[in-house]
C-alpha cells in the first residue's frame, strides 16, 4: 500500500528510495538518512508541490519546523498547516525551505 499524494507529491520512508540508500552514499552528505526524514518518491510536475519545484530525489525533514521521519507524521503535519507549508528539503546535500500553497 502506497501512502496517498498530497498536493501531487507522494511520499514514503527513506529505505523505500534505493538510490540513496544503496548509493554508498557518506551519511554525512545526507544527514537527513540518519536523523530521519521522508523521501519524495513521486512529485507531477503540474501540481502545487512541482510548481514550487519539489521533484523526486528530494529528502523532506520537517513541515513546518516538525521533524517528520514517516509518511503518516508527513500528512498529520501538512493536515494542520495553513494556506502554506513551508517543507525543509535536502536535495544533493542542500537544505532549503520549499513554499507550497495549499489552496
Amino acid at each position: 500500500n502506497r501512502p496517498p499524494a498530497w498536493r501531487g507529491l507522494r511520499v514514503d520512508y527513506v529505505t523505500a528510495f534505493r538510490k540513496f540508500i544503496g548509493a554508498g552514499l557518506p551519511t554525512g552528505a545526507y544527514p537527513a538518512l540518519t536523523e530521519g526524514a521522508v523521501a519524495a518518491l513521486d512529485v507531477d510536475p503540474s501540481s502545487a508541490a512541482g510548481q514550487a519545484g519539489l521533484r523526486p530525489e528530494s529528502l523532506i525533514t520537517h513541515v513546518e519546523n516538525v521533524r517528520v521521519k514517516t509518511p503518516a507524521e508527513f500528512r498529520d503535519a501538512v493536515a494542520k498547516s495553513g494556506k502554506t507549508v513551508a517543507l525543509l528539503v535536502q536535495r544533493e546535500g542542500v537544505q532549503i525551505f520549499v513554499p507550497i500553497r495549499v489552496n
